[in-house]
């Protein structure tokens, strides 16, 4: 470190300890801001204890707390231009009564990784016509999946994922494959500046021990805000055969979508109503 001055020893120094030991927050951020620590593999936000986390969560990624379930296997919930049934999503006449005359413009949906299923496949075809579709997947079961879909595939997209992690211990990444099927016509997004890669970095709101994660496959909202806004217009109508927490629904709403939802557990239909 001969030769430097004081301020680029200190960074030295910040630099050369990333990722080992604890670290007094308050005194990093006295000393730089959380953009300078960013750059250097520091990140302040990833390090936040539970309860700082809580108050930081946005209200859109909230889920309710639910006591009693009020939603029965068959009902349908019409809430305000959006539609959600408590149903199968492998079941052709669920999904019927779920779309009643409609048909769906855009699918984005996340189904169970270790359901490999062609029935939810045909449901998708029997209820788009011309439309973009979605469908999140892992590694492992990608390309089982590809073998036995009806769906003409065009490309993949890849959600990096990074989680919080405990102080000491680097960054968790998770990358799921989206596979888009199904060609339909593009709507270009209305940023000409904003391009839409094939990587979509995503930095996940909670630590991956975070309780607070009532879904398992629960995403945040704006990430699925960026393909919604990216592949269909006002007053489209978006299907999720997997609503799960119902983070589609919250991101169809706030930018003037339809969004028509099917899940087959009462509880999460629950949180989903509230």
């Amino acid at each position: 470190a001969e030769g430097l001055t004081e301020e680029q020893k200190k960074e030295f120094i910040v630099k050369d300890n990333v990722g080992f030991g604890e670290w007094e927050w308050d005194m990093l951020a006295n000393e730089w801001d959380s953009v300078q620590l960013a750059e250097w593999g520091l990140d302040v936000w990833e390090n936040l204890d539970d309860k700082e986390l809580e108050a930081g969560l946005i209200e859109d990624d909230e889920i309710p707390e639910v006591k009693e379930s009020k939603v029965k296997r068959g009902d349908i919930w019409q809430l305000g231009e959006h539609r959600v049934m408590c149903g199968d999503s492998t079941d052709l006449d669920d999904v019927k009564k779920l779309m009643n005359i409609s048909k769906a413009d855009m699918v984005f949906t996340d189904p169970p990784y270790d359901i490999i299923n062609q029935n939810y496949c045909k449901c998708i075809n029997a209820f788009t016509e011309n439309a973009h579709v979605f469908i999140m997947h892992d590694d492992r079961g990608i390309v089982e999946y590809l073998k036995k879909s009806e769906l003409e595939f065009l490309r993949f997209f890849i959600a990096d994922f990074v989680f919080s992690c405990p102080r000491g211990n680097d960054p968790f990444l998770n990358h799921i494959l989206i596979s888009q099927e199904k060609q339909g016509n593009a709507i270009k997004h209305q940023n000409k500046y904003d391009s839409f890669g094939s990587i979509i970095k995503m930095k996940y709101r909670g630590t991956i021990t975070n309780e607070d994660i009532f879904h398992k496959h629960q995403k945040p909202v704006d990430f699925v805000e960026k393909f919604i806004n990216h592949f269909s217009i006002k007053d489209n109508v978006v299907l999720d055969l997997f609503l799960g927490s119902g983070s589609t629904l919250i991101a169809a709403e706030k930018l003037n979508r339809k969004c028509y939802g099917i899940e087959l557990d009462e509880n999460y239909c629950d949180v989903i109503i509230e």
